[in-house]
């Protein structure tokens, strides 16, 4: 992999900090995380016995062990003068914003993973598809994998759904 700055999707915190992935990511990577994202998208989850466990990002954020970056104004009407309104609304903000930001061109050595499918397609929309990244793909060059992770964070899925956006990419667009 190109870089070693990675934009995390929510899903992705999320799942890191289920399956105790969530230190070694952030020892191995300098992790980026959208405004959206770390105030209101990726604050908890359930475990394997349904109760609910706090995520603190803002303790990771204090500690350094985070960066914090937001979208501008101007990056967020660009993203949304260029693509239609109905596959805006189809993509979580937490999503768009990084998008957004990729899209903006102030983060050009940072890499976006998710593992969510629209979000996948739109940066193949976007052109962005070098910026993109699987979870398993971060897994395995950080030297750490994992045998049962969930399908949708897989390389080969998301080699296929940025073939998908490339091929509907004037679908989404105005």
């Amino acid at each position: 992999m190109r870089s070693q700055l990675v934009i995390l999707d929510a899903n992705v915190i999320i799942d890191a900090h289920k399956m105790g992935l969530w230190k070694h990511l952030t020892s191995q990577y300098r992790v980026q995380v959208p405004s959206t994202v770390l105030r209101e998208e990726a604050r908890f989850f359930k475990n394997r016995y349904d109760q609910q466990v706090d995520i603190d990002l803002q303790t990771n954020l204090s500690a350094g062990q985070i960066q914090e970056i937001e979208a501008t104004a101007e990056e967020l009407e660009a993203l949304t003068l260029a693509a239609t309104s109905s596959f805006l609304r189809s993509i979580d903000e937490g999503e768009t914003e990084a998008i957004a930001i990729l899209r903006g061109g102030r983060f050009k050595e940072s890499v976006f993973c998710t593992g969510d499918q629209l979000a996948i397609k739109a940066i193949s929309v976007f052109e962005l598809s070098d910026q993109a990244v699987s979870f398993e793909r971060l897994l395995n060059d950080s030297g750490s994998s994992i045998k049962c992770l969930p399908r949708h964070y897989s390389e080969e899925r998301l080699k296929k759904l940025l073939v998908e956006g490339f091929q509907e990419r004037e679908l989404y667009r105005q």
